[in-house]
């Protein structure tokens, strides 16, 4: 069984694109998230990084930048 997390993104994922119509979903992660495995598992692509962007704690993170396209995810739906 997915976990909550991974059931949670495709909803939302099944709802953007096929509800909304959105052409493009994007989303940002600290480094070391360890949901960054499932954002790629999921299909996202990385689109760059943002060099010590934020600061958490005091100490400064980069942020990962990644999305997906409608294509893409209606590839991923085909393959399911």
């Amino acid at each position: 069984m997915a976990g909550r997390g991974k059931q949670a993104m495709q909803a939302m994922m099944q709802f953007c694109f096929e509800e909304l119509k959105l052409e493009r979903l994007y989303l940002d992660h600290y480094t070391g998230n360890p949901a960054a495995g499932l954002y790629q598992h999921l299909g996202f692509q990385y689109e760059g990084v943002l060099r010590r962007n934020c600061r958490k704690n005091g100490k400064l993170y980069d942020v990962h930048l990644m999305s997906m396209l409608r294509e893409e995810y209606e590839a991923l739906k085909k393959t399911e």
